[in-house]
């Protein structure tokens, strides 16, 4: 049976339990949390050499990442005290069909979190077998998220629509992000169109999620954010959906190409994603 996760607002990229609690206080601050209609979404990155507390070696900035198996224990097991959705962003390869060995890992960390009694979510950053995601899901039982990244778009409508059918029976939510951490914003029309051929196809079969170019300080950022919720909100009735934020609640170190997460712009992405709720 599929699991379903709730509607959301997303943050992406925690690496440290000290960064919970003040993103929790912060979210309920602006009626985003368990109590309201909308939970707060955690995601913490890691990759199939996570499982073995290696360096992360499937994405492009591995300083995002969790430092440790450890780490993410921890992580899961606060916001499950706090209420909110701690969810494992799993990265994969990003090449067309995927590979089995990602799917192994993916299984092999489930397994691990299982053992202290976690079972959380976990979105796919990457490309899969099919049958690797329906394993995935009737062994490690947890809720999954598919993300519809770029790699799966550019395959044409009519292959990415046959995937989205032959993964149904696992999948909880669809997250239209072609982004995928690069903070490019998203055509929300084109995503809303697939989002409806879709449901077309495949009625209340899924929940659906949105990210790409979310949060910031600037007027400009704040105001797009606004906008493109108040755009979801008036396109899918109650706010039945889901968005996530990454690479734009985060500030450089220094001169550096790392980045960390920054809770002042966390608040202005929940103020601006609440602004657009109430319309």
């Amino acid at each position: 049976m599929r699991h379903l996760i709730p509607h959301y607002i997303g943050v992406t990229g925690i690496q440290d339990v000290a960064e919970v609690s003040p993103i929790v206080s912060a979210a309920a601050a602006t009626d985003i949390g368990p109590a309201h209609s909308h939970n707060l979404m955690l995601g913490v990155l890691v990759s199939p050499s996570t499982v073995h507390n290696h360096i992360p070696s499937q994405t492009t900035k591995p300083y995002r990442h969790v430092s440790s198996r450890e780490t993410l224990v921890d992580i899961l097991q606060e916001t499950t005290k706090r209420g909110v959705i701690g969810m494992v962003h799993f990265e994969l390869h990003k090449t067309w069909p995927g590979t089995t060995s990602d799917g192994e890992a993916v299984l092999e960390l489930l397994r691990y979190l299982a053992s202290h009694d976690l079972h959380p979510p976990v979105q796919l950053n990457g490309v899969l077998f099919p049958h690797d995601i329906l394993k995935i899901h009737s062994e490690g039982k947890v809720a999954i998220v598919l993300q519809l990244r770029k790699e799966l778009a550019e395959r044409g409508r009519a292959e990415l629509l046959r995937y989205i059918s032959e993964v149904s029976p696992a999948v909880s939510t669809i997250l239209m992000d072609p982004s995928a951490g690069a903070g490019s914003a998203i055509d929300l029309e084109h995503a809303l169109s697939l989002m409806r051929e879709i449901e077309v196809r495949q009625p209340k079969a899924f929940h659906f999620g949105f990210a790409g170019g979310l949060g910031g300080s600037h007027p400009a950022d704040i105001e797009r954010t606004s906008a493109m919720v108040a755009e979801l909100s008036k396109n899918i009735p109650r706010g039945a959906f889901s968005v996530d934020a990454e690479t734009k609640v985060r500030v450089k170190i220094d001169d550096t190409e790392i980045d960390r997460l920054d809770i002042d712009l966390c608040s202005h992405y929940f103020r601006a994603v609440k602004a657009g709720l109430r319309v």
